[in-house]
């Protein structure tokens, strides 16, 4: 499953664009530094360095999103079939989540929210630019995962979130390509995405980024209920989560565990579908 991971996105396009300055500036000094970060959710997304960036996990196809839902920048409905909007957050402490496992006996599971620790955006960030900050990140996601079988699942989303990164004055003077010279590295490193940056005199370097991205994606599952491993896709585009179904209520949290980085950020919590 995927991530709609708008922070992963803020993440990447963040060290993107300090990256690329920075090693145009030094020429030579660091120009081996590599962003490392992409993040989000079965849906909070993974897309940054994934191909489809716009929210859909390797080895899926992204069509420009699902027929149940709409994203507005003007904050209009957020709703996936039945599903409505929830926050995606960034906080000091997410909730601690541990695997469990448990049957998943509900077909269709609707996204309630997805925490992100701050450090997972804030280490890497600061690793290529010391200093640099993610300000008044907000964010929506809609989105559904169905079982349509014990074999295969799909997931729909779509998501709304603006963030404002914050590049301190001295990394984005020493680039040739200076504070408005991002717009088009992280527009070009972010598909869905539009940035506005500015910076005034011995101030650090704004860029006010938003975000708009949809998914559809169908692809085969297998979950182990004793460990609390859920297996998406096959081959080079296989994932792994490490996921919980609480039995009082049926809701569904998940986390991506994949080996080798390129991981969705945070926590993914789903509920039951209401009724019909």
């Amino acid at each position: 499953m995927r991530r709609q991971a708008w922070l992963a996105m803020a993440a990447a396009l963040a060290l993107a664009a300090c990256d690329g300055e920075t090693t145009e500036a030094d020429a030579g000094s660091d120009a081996g530094t590599t962003p490392a970060t992409d993040a989000g959710a079965m849906d909070a997304g993974r897309d940054a360095g994934a191909e489809d960036d716009a929210g859909t996990d390797a080895g899926t196809t992204d069509d420009g999103g699902s027929d149940g839902g709409t994203v507005t920048a003007d904050g209009g409905p957020l709703m996936v079939g039945d599903c409505e909007g929830a926050p995606i957050t960034v906080a000091a402490d997410c909730p601690e989540f541990t695997a469990c496992g448990g049957t998943i006996s509900d077909s269709v599971y609707c996204y309630t929210g997805v925490c992100i620790d701050e450090d997972t955006i804030l280490g890497p960030l600061s690793a290529v630019c010391a200093g640099s900050t993610l300000e008044d990140p907000s964010g929506m996601i809609a989105g559904q995962v169905t079982f349509l079988s014990t074999t295969q699942l799909q997931r729909e989303t779509v998501s709304h979130a603006e963030v404002t990164v914050v590049i301190p004055a001295t990394c984005a003077v020493l680039g040739i390509i200076g504070c408005e010279g991002l717009e088009g590295q992280i527009e070009s490193r972010v598909p869905d995405s539009t940035a506005s940056c500015s910076m005034a005199t011995g101030a650090p370097c704004r860029c006010v980024v938003t975000i708009d991205s949809a998914v559809d994606m169908t692809e085969s599952f297998t979950a182990n209920e004793t460990t609390g491993v859920l297996t998406v896709g096959t081959g080079s585009s296989m994932r792994t989560y490490g996921y919980c179904v609480d039995d009082a209520d049926g809701s569904l949290q998940f986390e991506e565990t994949t080996p080798g980085g390129g991981a969705e950020p945070g926590v993914q919590s789903l509920a039951p579908a209401p009724a019909p």
